[in-house]
């Protein structure tokens, strides 16, 4: 493998929180900000996909870096205190990043932070030359905003991002069909923008004429409950009166929507993609078409803490001919690697058997980002059209 200049370079790998900007290399030991020390960014990716990392720390007795779930790679320490080592090129994509010193877990405040797992981390993006689509480029670009709007579900107020195309605040009689994406367990909404950069794959698509231009919602699936006793309850169930009841009409009366459900779908990555097997076969009279994302057609419902599946009523399958009336396109896809990929290409083709109309398709790769922007990528060239 070998990485082009151009995308190792390229802007769009630093859309995080960082805020679009490379670390500036520098750091003072009494507290101001300009009184360089040279430090370095603490990730850089290198032209084969290996990752030189660094961690600045004087006073550790030892420092050591890997990939979440592989194993750790110690770091050696030079006389400036930065502790440095590679970690090898496995695969593409974005990947998280574990940092420990003197064997505690910690963050490093040089490395890009994201969210996932329940919480902060760090990440490495390692560029994949089949997935120049991800990249910034000299096209027109839409805007990515943050919305709020009052909850009935929850009895809160909720935020949600908001992608309009290009030309939305020029054309201003036009209006557009409308994608709900929902993020994967213990994600949140911002990384659909920040980690699988949904706003530039569109923005291509776009440019290509490759994709029709429409909104794209994206919500907090992990939708917490406030209980009696003030603590707060995650149900991820709740997406479902989330976006019926309270984000789509809102979305409906604030943009420019073609507000019907012909002209509007929904999609979802792991459990987004589980909760919106639910949501769109309960609901086609809200949602005509439906992109799983490592997932299939599965009830799940909340037990204590955790959560229990089973399969759902098939009676919305029993009438094929009624459902693909109403289904504008219905898509299933997984990673090539996935754990569940035969239980999601035996489901397509057992939809197929009873006459349901649908679409699969695999991507190299597992339970991960690389996996889940190819299918937006190629699910967004589908849909609407």
């Amino acid at each position: 493998m070998k990485i082009s200049k151009d995308q190792l370079e390229n802007r769009s790998l630093l859309s995080n929180a960082l805020m679009w900007n490379q670390q500036l290399w520098g750091r003072s030991s009494n507290g101001t900000v300009f009184e360089p020390a040279d430090i370095p960014p603490a990730i850089e990716v290198q032209e084969d996909g290996s990752v030189l990392c660094r961690f600045f720390a004087p006073d550790a007795e030892t420092v050591s870096v890997g990939f979440i779930l592989g194993e750790q790679v110690p770091l050696t320490k030079d006389d400036k205190g930065i502790w440095s080592g590679t970690l090898s090129f496995d695969f593409p994509g974005l990947k998280v990043i574990v940092w420990k010193v003197n064997g505690v877990e910690v963050m490093n405040p040089y490395a890009p932070i994201g969210y996932g797992y329940g919480r902060p981390m760090n990440y490495v993006d390692i560029p994949c030359p089949e997935q120049d689509y991800l990249m910034i480029k000299d096209v027109p670009h839409g805007s990515v905003v943050r919305d709020w709007y009052k909850s009935e579900t929850t009895g809160e107020w909720e935020s949600c991002l908001v992608y309009l195309p290009p030309k939305y605040f020029e054309e201003t009689e036009k209006r557009y069909p409308v994608l709900y994406l929902q993020h994967g367990g213990s994600q949140n909404e911002n990384g659909w923008v920040y980690e699988a950069k949904t706003n530039f794959i569109m923005d291509n698509l776009l440019a290509e004429g490759k994709a029709e231009e429409c909104i794209i919602v994206m919500n907090n699936g992990m939708v917490q409950i406030k209980q009696e006793d003030g603590s707060w309850q995650v149900d991820v169930n709740k997406l479902e009166d989330l976006l019926i009841k309270d984000c789509v009409p809102f979305i409906d009366g604030k943009y420019r929507t073609k507000a019907d459900a012909w002209d509007r779908a929904y999609a979802g990555l792991s459990q987004g993609s589980l909760q919106g097997a639910v949501i769109f076969t309960d609901h086609q009279d809200v949602f005509a078409s439906a992109g799983l994302f490592t997932g299939f057609p599965m009830k799940q419902y909340p037990e204590g803490p955790r959560l229990k599946f089973e399969l759902p009523n098939k009676a919305v399958f029993n009438d094929p001919e009624t459902f693909n009336k109403k289904s504008r396109l219905f898509y299933l896809a997984v990673g090539a690697d996935e754990p569940s990929v035969k239980i999601v290409r035996d489901t397509s083709k057992m939809l197929s058997d009873m006459g349901i109309k649908n679409e699969y398709m695999d991507f190299p790769g597992g339970h991960e980002w690389h996996v889940w922007r190819a299918c937006l990528h190629d699910f967004l060239q589908k849909l609407f059209r």
